[in-house]
């Protein structure tokens, strides 16, 4: 299973170059993304598109930030922090998820270069 980040889903929900380089990434592999996604995806989201990627986030899983997410977020935190470098809180949490769960984390979002500690496939 890959978790897709906000990045991520927006490129395939788009259609995208990024978002066919996704599709061959995974292909028929499960997918899964965060509640941080959905709130990141779906607020910034008009119109008719909405009803898609509400199709698309009821498609596949679902994974909460909950308590063992946020320990993993606070590590990856203080990981970052001890090298002089900071990341977006929705970032953290999208990280600490994807590290809680072992699920490698498909992204087009440059910042989640920083962290050693999970996988992550980045789509340029």
């Amino acid at each position: 299973m890959y978790l897709l980040d906000s990045s991520a889903v927006i490129e395939l929900l788009g259609g995208t170059p990024r978002g066919r380089k996704i599709e061959q990434l995974v292909g028929k592999i499960p997918l899964a993304a965060t509640t941080i996604s959905f709130v990141e995806v779906i607020s910034g989201m008009k119109g008719n598109a909405i009803v898609g990627a509400l199709e698309f986030f009821n498609s596949i899983v679902i994974f909460d930030f909950d308590k063992a997410a946020a320990n993993e977020s606070i590590w990856i935190d203080k990981e970052l922090r001890g090298i002089g470098q900071l990341l977006g809180k929705s970032d953290l949490y999208i990280a600490g998820i994807s590290k809680k769960n072992k699920l490698p984390l498909v992204t087009c979002d440059n910042d989640f270069k920083r962290i050693k500690s999970i996988t992550c496939y980045f789509i340029e």
